[in-house]
């Protein structure tokens, strides 16, 4: 029996809503059709993907491992058909780009109406979020590119600076290094640095 796209997608909303209700509303299915489409992507990979219980649907270990596939070839083969659009239209298919908050509110406003006036028809879907977020969505294939700092851990992605931002150091006006024309990493050390919480 062989795997069909329409019985991963069900799988992956299952998953993702851990009740065959709302995957079949997510999916614009009727529950019976999604419960028979899982059943028989079960028996095709002969691997039972799901506990079902009254809390809801559960993946099972070997479930967690198979729908981690599914969602990499349903991205792929949503990449085949963003690149066939493309291919007909270019710069028409959707470019998701994952940024950080710290530095949004400095790139979007400029690069936001520059993407609009020279790509019309390009469609931009933004998601804000943390860089491991991001670089965990690069990754897996839901989002296109991101926008992050190149100190933080970018895991296996390829990578090209868009720009420097300096650092700016921020003291009372009576502190030792208040009107310094440059401070040095050495100068902090006994210094006391007020800094984002773990992860930004």
């Amino acid at each position: 029996m062989d795997v069909t796209l329409r019985q991963l997608e069900y799988a992956v909303a299952v998953a993702r809503h851990r009740r065959f209700g709302l995957a079949a509303e997510a999916c614009h299915a009727t529950q019976p059709a999604l419960s028979a489409g899982i059943a028989q992507l079960e028996r095709a990979l002969g691997v039972r993907l799901f506990e079902r219980g009254r809390g809801g649907a559960r993946p099972t270990a070997a479930g967690e491992a198979l729908l981690a596939r599914a969602q990499e070839v349903l991205a792929r083969v949503e990449e085949l058909r963003e690149t066939a659009r493309a291919g007909r239209t270019p710069f028409s298919a959707p470019l998701r780009l994952g940024i950080i908050p710290t530095v949004a509110p400095f790139v979007l406003p400029r690069a936001v109406p520059s993407l609009r006036t020279h790509h019309p028809s390009l469609r931009l879907v933004l998601r804000e979020d943390r860089t491991s977020a991001v670089v965990a969505g690069v990754e897996a294939g839901t989002l296109d590119a991101a926008v992050v700092a190149l100190e933080s851990d970018l895991g296996s992605c390829e990578t090209t600076p868009l720009y420097r931002d300096p650092f700016v150091l921020a003291v009372p006006p009576e502190h030792r290094l208040a009107g310094a024309a440059s401070v040095r990493e050495k100068d902090l050390r006994r210094e006391g640095v007020l800094l984002l919480e773990e992860g930004h």
